[in-house]
């Protein structure tokens, strides 16, 4: 990623830098765009921000937007490229 990205994602205050996967009820990381090199693909994320991972997940459940209660296409698309919470 050129610098110049970084360096724009890193200035916004709700950027999550990296891109997660939500499966089975956990999210997971899938890309790691931060400086912090500890963070590997494929580590479960416990918590953000001192929320937990199914509280984030039930919130972000009320902003995708599907028909009734398809649950399937809300889950691929917390999946696909959420990075920004």
């Amino acid at each position: 990623m050129p610098q110049y990205h970084v360096d724009y994602l890193n200035q916004q205050p709700n950027l999550l830098p990296l891109q997660v996967c939500f499966s089975g009820g956990k999210a997971y990381v899938v890309k790691n765009y931060s400086d912090q090199s500890s963070i590997e693909t494929g580590d479960e994320i416990i918590s953000i921000n001192g929320r937990d991972i199914p509280s984030i997940t039930r919130q972000l459940f009320t902003l995708i937007p599907s028909d009734e209660h398809n649950l399937t296409l809300k889950s691929r698309a917390q999946s696909v490229s959420h990075n920004t919470l």
